[in-house]
């Protein structure tokens, strides 16, 4: 395309414009929002394999998360009380180092899990002799008749415990197997640097067609009691259930989530979610360096002493200060739900985030260094502080996957615009005639506003001054920007390009 359409100063407005596009994203992580033992790791890790703290930082909020919810809940106001498990997912493309990242997290809880095994192995023996003496005993009285004796050795296995080895995480993991190991250990996260958990919760080990199995991810983040009464199966009930889930994603896996039946169930609502950044072609053999052996051994330590500790029959509890703190954070973010919030649109992100800013806090208080007193305004400052970052990632990662209606209206709007490649000027009035037939925009205009302000906002097309239109009032016009008809790519890809050329022109 010819250079003339737009001036060099125009263009230079527009990307200052998309650079600005999304607040919050792009800034670095809040270290010194993080217990000292867990911010030491995560910036090791990060210099060890040449990655932001972002991605480290994000297994490490899902790496207390799972410790934490063994312990307790916590109480924000009122009867509003938050299991602290979470389900975090970073969405990153290939060769970003994430199964690097997920293993420097998953290989001390797996420690963690070994030394549980071997220090419960003897007791799970004794418990096995013991029911497996009793039922032999059971089934002798049975076969001599005895069963004034029968009765009594039925009474006795019943009271007689099963017990199973420790168990912290799974992985590939179908619904009814989860179920169970929900069942026997109430507390499971699922750890994985591949999506593959989500094939099953669409339904991949499902009989007949695929359809969603998705109701226990739900309740165990959700903490709502799970029963199973199915014909051919024996029952099964969780009574308070804590499952956290800590993947990673590619871009492409996310966009094909957000075209399921998973995101109307509300499962993709209940993410945390963690945009990285690329660093293909940034990462250098000299750059690598070890984890100091100081810093991977406290954090072990310290995890293995979160683990062991003791669950709470009461929910943790804020301070004086800190609930003072909780109704301001969370009166405000209100206001981001309301008509015209950013969080309006999120597929029901933004009711549960509040929630999740307290499940963090709780975690960060029980790897703080006072677990026993009540939450503390600091800490909760630090969780609301994690959150706002987190929200800058959200807004992101929803529009890169097209779970916003203004992205999949921009999309719509910008395929229509590229029919006309040496299209300079366009009017609001015609596009929208143009597309009342679409199924997004018919009996919808305000779907179609909020799509056209967003390529507004990101700078592919600017408002220009027209002539009056002598038959009615003016019709909004715009100049269309060059990058508009670079290649196919969509929103998002040009909102970044646009950035870069933003940065590019940055002295």
């Amino acid at each position: 395309m010819a250079s003339s359409k737009l001036s060099q100063v125009l263009k230079v407005k527009i990307a200052e414009r998309a650079a600005a596009a999304s607040p919050g994203y792009g800034n670095p992580f809040p270290l010194h929002a993080l217990p000292h033992w867990v911010a030491n790791f995560v910036e090791a890790v990060a210099a060890s394999i040449q990655v932001p703290t972002d991605m480290p930082a994000a297994f490490a909020l899902g790496t207390l998360a799972t410790a934490a919810a063994r312990i307790a809940d916590i109480n924000v106001v009122a009867d509003h009380n938050e299991p602290l498990n979470v389900f975090i997912a970073v969405i990153a493309p290939p060769g970003s180092r994430k199964s690097a990242c997920v293993n420097a997290f998953l290989k001390p809880i797996a420690a963690i899990e070994r030394n549980m095994v071997q220090r419960a192995s003897a007791e799970i023996r004794a418990a096995r002799l013991a029911r497996e003496r009793t039922e032999l005993e059971l089934a002798q009285a049975k076969t001599s008749g005895d069963w004034d004796n029968a009765s009594r050795l039925g009474d006795l296995l019943a009271e007689q415990p099963i017990l199973l080895e420790p168990q912290l995480t799974a992985d590939d993991v179908t619904a009814q197997k989860l179920t169970s190991l929900l069942s026997a250990h109430r507390c499971m996260a699922i750890f994985s640097a591949e999506p593959s958990i989500f094939p099953t919760i669409l339904g991949r080990w499902a009989s007949g067609k695929q359809t969603p199995e998705i109701d226990v991810f739900l309740k165990g983040q959700a903490g709502d009691a799970i029963k199973v009464d199915r014909q051919g199966r024996a029952p099964e009930s969780v009574e308070a259930p804590r499952l956290s889930m800590v993947i990673a994603l590619q871009p492409q896996a996310m966009k094909q989530i957000s075209s399921s039946a998973i995101v109307g169930r509300g499962l993709v609502g209940r993410m945390l979610v963690v945009a990285s950044p690329d660093v293909r072609g940034h990462i250098t053999t000299s750059g690598s360096v070890s984890i100091p052996d100081t810093v991977r051994e406290t954090f072990a330590v310290r995890l293995e002493e979160l683990f062991a500790m003791a669950p709470r029959s009461a929910p943790l509890r804020l301070t004086h200060d800190a609930t003072a703190r909780w109704v301001e954070f969370a009166d405000t973010f209100e206001r981001r739900l309301g008509r015209g919030g950013d969080m309006r649109d999120l597929h029901g992100w933004g009711e549960k985030f509040r929630g999740e800013v307290a499940r963090i806090a709780g975690a960060l208080h029980l790897a703080g260094s006072a677990p026993t007193s009540d939450v503390r305004r600091e800490t909760l400052d630090a969780a609301i502080e994690i959150g706002w970052w987190l929200v800058g990632h959200v807004l992101e990662v929803f529009a890169m996957a097209q779970l916003r209606p203004e992205v999949r209206a921009a999309n719509t709007i910008l395929e229509f615009i590229r029919r006309d490649e040496e299209a300079t000027l366009v009017k609001q009035r015609d596009v929208q005639q143009a597309l009342k037939s679409n199924r997004q925009f018919k009996d919808d205009s305000e779907t179609f506003e909020k799509g056209w302000r967003a390529l507004i906002e990101a700078g592919f097309l600017t408002p220009v001054a027209a002539p009056p239109n002598k038959r009615g009032r003016p019709s909004r016009t715009v100049a269309v920007n060059d990058i508009v008809f670079d290649g196919f790519e969509d929103f998002e890809a040009l909102k970044r390009k646009l950035r870069t050329v933003s940065k590019s022109r940055s002295p």
